[in-house]
């Protein structure tokens, strides 16, 4: 990301990046029956049920190819010239490659089919904002956000309008929202000044983002929605909660989830009571709002009202809905580990790292799962769920040493078994580690380097010949 806009980097989405697929020519040879047989026709992958989770598209578009030299560049004859090019304007390769990602900007539309995204060039984007918009709030302003970001992105740091920011406010959000669209958008970095000109082109962007988030969400929902309560272990006789009617304040175990711990001591000597109190119209009852933080965000074998950052979003709700999202029903429960079908998103995305805004992205879904709500909107009755996630990240952004150490947690928790094989590290007490151990390997010493053994080597076998 350009230094001109350090703010982003700051901010930027610290998932891996999608693996570049293998060429459609590598892939089309899996086709082959057995010897002597006829080529079978490919097999087509079942689609699950719950939600639209693509695979990795077939190919990638090429990147912008970069603005080419002067046609006399210092210390170049013309006649040293690659004759191809002399006959060519020098901005006609700049403006093909802007014409190749402006066409399948122009071509995006959320509700195209998988077929269709393959054809008209845009799987590519599609399956990489997926994965991004998992990285920002529930409701962005895009429009917003890609309006500031483009307009003060070769501007000074100091001249931003987020650089006064005290909290999470509409600038800072607008810088978080733009450095996940430079970071993860397919080219978009490369195109800001192309944007600058060309307003229409960025209202497509917002429109298009805005739509993929809410089909990203409902998919995300519909996973939780069937396995979160039986994943945190809340009773469900005759299958009474499987109806979303029936949670929130009306179940007392769903009810204690979503009230603050604080008012635990009160909730426990009457569950009942203390649930027709929050379901009553009464304007003095009292009322679940998103200041009042529920408990299902906290370990509570951790919490202390004193220290209320001990176990702060390491509820098990928060955890096991971030793992049946990002890792599947087989990560929590054992009969689903062997299951064969459609790889988690994880997988698919190569992600191996967590960021506090894909935390926070989970516990507002944990939070609608839990209640008796139907429709996902911004609001619940008086709780506000644009408020809340606000609410968490400005205690994020104000404790950035905790917040650091969270995502380490849920690293470690969540994909420890992923970075374990990337780590570098090399275990002393594998079969690796005892063949590097190996004597016949100080022969690299004495050279001083890998390097000069092997040029030391290449000497000897020319003597040989």
């Amino acid at each position: 990301m350009s230094s001109a806009f350090p703010g982003a980097r700051q901010t930027r989405s610290h998932t891996r990046k999608a693996v570049a697929p293998t060429p459609t020519g590598a892939s089309a040879q899996g086709n082959v029956s057995k010897k002597g047989a006829a080529p079978q026709p490919p097999r087509r992958r079942q689609q699950s049920i719950d939600y639209e989770e693509e695979t990795p598209p077939l190919r990638k578009r090429p990147r912008v190819a970069p603005r080419p030299p002067p046609e006399d560049p210092v210390g170049q004859e013309p006649d040293e010239q690659d004759p191809e090019m002399a006959d060519k304007d020098p901005h006609e390769l700049v403006f093909q490659a802007d014409v190749i990602w402006t066409d399948s900007v122009g071509k995006l539309r959320s509700r195209a089919t998988a077929d269709e995204r393959t054809e008209d060039g845009t799987k590519f984007i599609y399956f990489n904002t997926r994965e991004m918009l998992r990285n920002t709030v529930h409701f962005p302003r895009f429009q917003r956000a890609l309006d500031k970001g483009i307009k003060y992105y070769e501007q000074p740091s100091d001249e931003h309008p987020w650089a006064n920011s005290k909290g999470y406010d509409d600038d800072f959000e607008d810088m978080q929202v733009f450095g996940v669209i430079v970071d993860r958008f397919p080219q978009f970095e490369d195109h800001i000044p192309y944007l600058a000109g060309h307003p229409e082109t960025v209202k497509r962007i917002a429109k298009y983002l805005t739509e993929v988030l809410s089909k990203v969400r409902s998919d995300d929902i519909s996973r939780l929605n069937k396995h979160l309560i039986r994943a945190i272990g809340i009773p469900n006789p005759n299958y009474k909660l499987s109806d979303k009617k029936n949670r929130g304040i009306k179940n007392t175990a769903t009810a204690r989830r979503l009230i603050p711990p604080t008012w635990f001591a009160e909730f426990d000597k009457d569950p009942k009571a203390f649930c027709h109190e929050l379901l009553s119209a009464d304007a003095d009852a009292r009322k679940l709002t998103a200041d009042n933080l529920p408990s299902f965000l906290w370990n509570l074998e951790k919490y202390d009202r004193n220290k209320p950052l001990h176990g702060f979003l390491q509820g098990a709700p928060v955890f096991a809905g971030f793992s049946l999202c990002f890792r599947g029903p087989g990560s929590v429960f054992e009969e689903c580990q062997n299951n064969k079908g459609q790889p988690s998103i994880a997988k698919m995305h190569d992600l191996c790292t967590v960021t506090v805004e894909s935390i926070v992205y989970i516990a507002c879904i944990v939070r609608h799962v839990l209640s008796s709500a139907g429709a996902w909107g911004e609001s619940d009755g008086a709780f506000s769920y644009v408020r809340f996630s606000r609410q968490i990240l400005n205690i994020c952004i104000r404790n950035p040493k905790w917040t650091k150490a969270l995502t380490d947690w849920y690293q470690k928790e969540m994909f420890g078994d992923i970075q374990g094989d990337r780590s570098d590290a090399v275990d002393e007490n594998s079969v690796f580690a005892e063949f590097m151990r190996w004597d016949g390997h100080e022969i690299a010493l004495e050279h001083g380097s890998i390097y000069e053994w092997a040029q030391a080597r290449s000497d000897d076998d020319d003597e040989g010949n």
